[in-house]
């Protein structure tokens, strides 16, 4: 349904609205972060969080439903795989186990229930 919506406006509002609904949490525990570390929070929040979901979003105009959401699924999934190819990075145990619930279930769901 969001197809034809602005994507850069949608990641904007998404971003701005967590920052609004989570400033009471910061207030309330009274911790201000310094300046250098507003700008690692903002760099993170441009970098780590914006940009990715700005480029899914732009994805999701040109792949069909059915095939994002399985990009979607298999994401968790492929994180560590890419960690391990690109850095050495080897993941945790749980990080296994994790993954191989989440092929278990797509294997379940699309494989062996057509």
């Amino acid at each position: 349904r969001l197809r034809e919506e602005n994507s850069f406006w949608l990641v904007a509002m998404n971003q701005s609205l967590t920052a609004i609904f989570l400033l009471p949490i910061v207030v309330t525990w009274g911790i201000w972060p310094t300046v250098p570390q507003l700008l690692w929070l903002a760099l993170f929040g441009v970098l780590q969080m914006a940009l990715p979901y700005l480029l899914f979003s732009w994805g999701l105009k040109k792949v069909a439903s059915h095939e994002a959401t399985i990009l979607t699924l298999i994401e968790p999934f492929l994180v560590p795989v890419w960690a391990y190819v690109m850095i050495g990075e080897a993941p945790a145990w749980w990080t296994i186990a994790g993954a191989a619930v989440i092929v278990l279930g797509l294997t379940l769901r699309y494989v062996l229930a057509v």
